[in-house]
C-alpha cells in the first residue's frame, strides 16, 4: 500500500456515483426518509390514528423538502469565493423550513399540534441531518492536496 498526492481524494466508504451525481444523492436521502417513515408509521398510527399519521407524514414532507433544497444549493459549483455563502445559504434553508412549519403548527392550535407533529417534525429533522451532513460532504470539490491509497 503507497500513499500518494493526487487530485482525487476518496473518502471513506463514499462509492465515486455518489459524490459525482446530485441525483443520487437526492435519492439516497428520499429513501431514508421513505425507510424512516414507514418504521415510524406504526408508532404514529398507536399515538393518534389517523391524525398521528398525518402529523407524521407532513413533518417528514417538511423535512425531506428542506433537505433536498439544501443538497441542491450545496451541489452547485459557485467556486471558492462563494463557498461559504453557498454553505450557510443551504443550512439556512434546511432550518428555516422546519422552523417555519413548527412556528405555524403552534400559533395555529390545530389538530396537528395535538397528534405530535412537533415530535415528528424533531425526529425527522435528525434522521435528515444525519444522511445529509455524508452527503453534502460526499458532495464537495476534492482537495489537490489529499492522498490517494493504492
Amino acid at each position: 500500500m503507497t500513499l500518494h498526492p493526487t487530485s482525487e481524494a476518496i473518502p471513506y466508504g463514499v462509492p465515486r456515483w455518489l459524490r459525482q451525481r446530485l441525483a443520487a444523492r437526492c435519492g439516497v436521502l428520499v429513501g431514508v426518509v421513505l425507510v424512516a417513515w414507514l418504521v415510524l408509521l406504526p408508532v404514529a398510527l398507536s399515538m393518534g390514528n389517523r391524525p398521528g399519521m398525518l402529523a407524521e407524514s407532513l413533518a417528514a414532507a417538511v423535512c425531506l423538502i428542506s433537505g433536498l433544497l439544501a443538497l441542491v444549493v450545496q451541489g452547485m459549483r459557485l467556486g471558492g469565493q462563494l463557498a461559504v455563502a453557498q454553505v450557510l445559504l443551504g443550512m439556512a434553508l434546511r432550518m428555516s423550513l422546519p422552523l417555519v412549519a413548527a412556528i405555524a403548527v403552534r400559533l395555529s392550535g390545530s389538530h396537528l399540534l395535538e397528534a405530535g407533529f412537533l415530535v415528528w417534525l424533531i425526529a425527522f429533522y435528525f434522521v435528515g441531518l444525519l444522511v445529509e451532513v455524508p452527503l453534502a460532504l460526499a458532495g464537495l470539490p476534492n482537495s489537490s492536496k489529499a492522498l490517494k491509497v493504492s
